[in-house]
């Protein structure tokens, strides 16, 4: 059997430079096989085949040597893949094993991570060393390319307790880390050739990369931790009782700091959530205001229908209703007073006489006033009308 890639190659370079159709070639050379697919001259009206590279048959791991330019590093086992950095001619690099054309490596000293900044606790000792704080916290294929949030390839699973390195950057809510241990990416496994002709090396460590600096806001980020229990503590309490006051200018002065990078960004999503604090606060207090101005408002009407109550008698035990007045009137007993019962216009609705024990007391504080009597009501043939004898009289609002 021909070799099918230079043979191909050498058929294609005569091609080329005698102007020969590419069909010719097919007729040169009836039945070629490659890469497991036999063309054939009826092959010249279909679409180009798409050759890949195969498989490589190498045992893994190994360690490689990067044999190309400006090779891209990816997120994953294809070009659909983002890219997540570059490798150069002579770079060494871990292969873990290969798939289909690809070889999963371990990644390289540029390369990071992302993790979401709400499942990491900064270490107070060492700011460059973060605590996870969830649990099945997910990690991602890191691109200076890709923004934070478009960054979807999952390298790792973080577990509540582990450790990771924080290498000062954060986007988005996101936290650029050091690729924890388990973390892989993919370059294309044309471009990776065994250092010693397929020498297995069983070590898989990922590389040390070297030790970040201590950046001038290291202080900063101290206080800014100490903040951050007192913000968890503050929390705890109940709404009404949360005082943010002192905290905030403090974290207003972190957050001014310019000097202070990562714990400026820290500062300033934490004053976020204080603002956030303090509106629900405010809306509790101004339902608790309403709630306490309607019990009010209610209690007030409740005393005022129960004032109209008792300040508006029962009529119906009233012989007559109106206005008292004087009457010149007497009966036969020249020591008998005599009213006169006028309604709303006037009008002489009937006479009273006091009977009884009301009839020993001063009615001149009732004379021109609204009032009800208690008794009963009688024809009067001598005045022509009505006469009331009361033996009670009431003044009305």
């Amino acid at each position: 059997m021909i070799g099918a890639t230079p043979f191909l190659k050498a058929l294609c370079r005569y091609a080329r430079l005698a102007a020969v159709p590419a069909v010719y070639v097919l007729f040169i050379c009836p039945s070629i096989q490659v890469y497991g697919q036999t063309l054939s001259p009826q092959d010249a009206n279909r679409p180009a085949l798409t050759l890949q590279t195969p498989e490589p048959n190498r045992p893994c791991p190994f360690t490689g040597q990067i044999t190309g330019d400006d090779v891209l590093v990816r997120s994953g086992p294809g070009t659909d893949y983002y890219q997540c950095g570059k490798l150069f001619r002579g770079d060494r690099v871990e292969v873990i094993r290969e798939q289909g054309g690809w070889s999963q490596i371990v990644p390289p000293p540029s390369s990071f991570s992302w993790i979401h900044m709400q499942y990491l606790s900064i270490s107070r000792e060492d700011q460059t060393q973060g605590l996870v704080t969830g649990d099945q916290v997910p990690v991602y294929a890191g691109s200076e390319l890709v923004a934070p949030i478009h960054s979807t390839t999952r390298q790792a699973v973080l577990r509540r307790g582990d450790k990771v390195r924080l290498l000062g950057e954060e986007r988005d809510g996101y936290l650029k880390i050091a690729c924890p241990p388990g973390a892989a990416l993919w370059v294309s496994s044309r471009y990776v050739s065994p250092i010693t002709g397929g020498q297995v090396t069983t070590q898989q460590a990922l590389p040390q990369q070297p030790a970040e600096q201590p950046t001038p806001d290291t202080y900063r980020l101290d206080e800014f931790n100490r903040l951050m229990e007192q913000f968890k503590a503050e929390t705890a309490k109940p709404l009404a009782q949360q005082d943010f006051a002192a905290m905030k200018k403090s974290l207003t002065s972190i957050a001014e700091d310019k000097k202070a990078v990562k714990a400026s960004i820290y500062a300033k999503l934490l004053l976020e959530r204080i603002a956030n604090c303090e509106a629900a606060k405010q809306a509790q207090l101004d339902l608790e205001r309403q709630d306490k101005a309607l019990a009010e408002a209610m209690a007030r009407i409740d005393k005022a229908r129960q004032e109209q109550l008792r300040l508006t008698p029962d009529v119906t035990r009233f012989c007559v209703v109106g206005r008292l007045e004087r009457s010149n009137l007497y009966s036969g007993d020249a020591a008998v007073k005599r009213y006169r019962v006028l309604d709303q216009d006037g009008r002489v609705l009937c006479y009273a006489q006091p009977t009884g024990p009301v009839a020993e007391q001063d009615l001149d504080g009732f004379i021109g006033q609204k009032v009800g009597l208690v008794g009963t009501v009688k024809p009067n043939p001598a005045s022509g009308t009505a006469l009331a004898e009361f033996t009670e009289i009431v003044k009305l609002p």
